[in-house]
């Protein structure tokens, strides 16, 4: 669902970009209070889970695919501020270096995969009487669609498409893709309530750092094993855009790539774009650690 440069117009874009930097400020302004070291590494290490994730295109049929967001898993375990923080981190990541998505457009996916799927899934799963497993499926599912709801309508907006038409299409398609969506969020899910109740109970930072370390490695080896099975199909976004004629509308206006389309210069094949998701992994780590400590450095601060 990444949204490249040319299918909104760029006015649009720049007013999206103006909100959603307001809404990351007010999420930092919200997680400086609660930020701890302990926090900042949880932040850090879903950043580079979700991001090596979402290099995994898994296929729906009819020649489309989809992948993980992971917003919903985020707003689960952190509140739909801190979800906000870690998946902006990995768009701008994604954007800046992958060119997995437009420089310009960047406040468009922020306020799709990251604002809107992370609020609408903490709404849905808050109000669950009971917050399972299943309840974090519903979350993931919801969050997909309305995220895919959103960029329909600014596609039809401030796009060269009309509403009537790219809503029922954004709409059925991202259906399906939700439905991978809560699988993995939920088999997740599972695995934390299996191996570790409380992700920042008492155990301290060791016992959290040695915790994060494994889960990153297992995305890491999970990215690794199943990428050459990943589907090579367009995903959802670029499917529609085929099929409603406006796939053409996309530019490049940001041309500084390194590893444009998950690859490392001078490497090829698959070893090529696992090398690329390691740094990329690294990165959105660095940076999300690097946020999270300012914010925990600004709190003590602020007590003082």
């Amino acid at each position: 669902m990444h949204t490249p440069d040319g299918f909104i117009t760029s006015w649009v874009c720049v007013v999206i970009l103006a909100f959603a930097i307001g809404v990351l400020v007010r999420s930092a302004l919200v997680e400086r209070k609660r930020m701890t070291a302990q926090r900042a590494l949880l932040m850090s290490g879903l950043a580079a889970a979700v991001f090596g994730f979402q290099m995994l295109n898994f296929s729906i049929g009819n020649g489309t695919s989809g992948h993980f967001l992971g917003a919903a898993l985020c707003a689960i375990l952190l509140g739909p501020e801190g979800a906000v923080l870690v998946i902006a981190a990995v768009i701008i990541v994604q954007a800046l270096v992958f060119a997995d998505g437009g420089s310009l457009a960047i406040g468009v996916n922020i306020l799709n995969m990251s604002i809107v799927a992370s609020y609408s899934a903490h709404f849905v799963y808050t109000r669950l009487k009971k917050q399972t497993i299943m309840g974090g499926f519903f979350a993931a599912w919801t969050s997909i669609i309305a995220a895919s709801l959103s960029c329909a309508l600014l596609l039809g907006i401030g796009g060269p498409v009309q509403l009537s038409k790219v809503i029922p299409a954004m709409l059925m398609t991202h259906m399906f893709i939700g439905i991978g969506e809560g699988l993995i969020t939920g088999s997740i899910l599972l695995y934390i309530h299996n191996t570790k109740h409380g992700l920042l109970d008492k155990s301290g930072i060791k016992g959290l750092a040695r915790y994060v370390a494994v889960s990153t490695m297992g995305a890491l080896a999970v990215v690794s094993l199943a990428l050459p099975f990943a589907s090579q199909s367009p995903d959802g976004l670029e499917k529609v855009a085929l099929n409603l004629g406006f796939f053409d509308k996309a530019k490049v206006i940001h041309t500084f790539q390194p590893m444009a389309d998950y690859t490392l210069p001078g490497i090829e094949g698959h070893i090529s774009t696992i090398a690329a998701g390691i740094m990329g992994m690294a990165l959105v780590f660095g940076l999300a650690y690097l946020a999270g400590r300012m914010l925990q450095r600004k709190k003590a601060e602020t007590i003082q």
